[in-house]
């Protein structure tokens, strides 16, 4: 979001609409790689009405508790230990965040599903909100990572394709952020 002075003299204000990655498909259109619905989950420090420390706490373990999931739905003792360590730093991350009233808008967390955005909009907490955002799926999971490569954030939070078709084509795939 920039604001520049305009020939009126008022103030303009143009805001970068994020393009949304190309999709990858096989020679019979089956997709290989495809976006997934996702969402930023963000904060309004000054409309915020309950006490930060209490909305970490009950934010906190849905970002968490997704990391430690397992395919039997069971983890190890030391893994616990690990996942309460985490839950404690992100709810302490995520409390400094809200307790900012400096800022007028805080981004917490980066592609959140759908199942996590529909359990914190049930926890009703002034001055949270959610913009559209997606995730890079995988359909056949792992079975052609090599070929496929995959999308990580780069050092600016942008999604980039690293290694294999997600590498070599990102600019094609990437596409070009709009403006309004």
């Amino acid at each position: 979001i920039s604001d520049a002075a305009s020939e009126s003299g008022g103030i303009s204000r143009e805001i970068t609409l994020p393009a949304t990655r190309g999709e990858i498909l096989a020679s019979d259109n089956f997709p290989l790689a495809t976006n997934q619905e996702a969402y930023i989950l963000y904060a309004k420090p000054k409309e915020i009405k309950e006490d930060p420390t209490y909305i970490a706490k009950n934010i906190a373990p849905y970002f968490i508790s997704e990391k430690f999931a397992t395919i039997e739905g069971q983890i190890s003792i030391e893994d616990e230990k690990l996942k309460k360590i985490e839950i404690e730093n992100e709810e302490k991350k995520i409390s400094e965040q809200l307790g900012n009233v400096k800022l007028s808008w805080v981004q917490i967390a980066r592609k959140v599903t759908k199942n996590i955005k529909i359990q914190i909009e049930k926890l009703n907490i002034s001055g949270l909100g959610f913009e559209r955002d997606s995730k890079r799926f995988y359909p056949e999971a792992s079975m052609s990572a090599h070929v496929l490569g995959f999308v990580g954030q780069d050092k600016f939070g942008d999604d980039t394709g690293y290694f294999g078709l997600e590498g070599n084509y990102n600019n094609l795939l990437k596409g070009k952020p709009g403006r309004i």
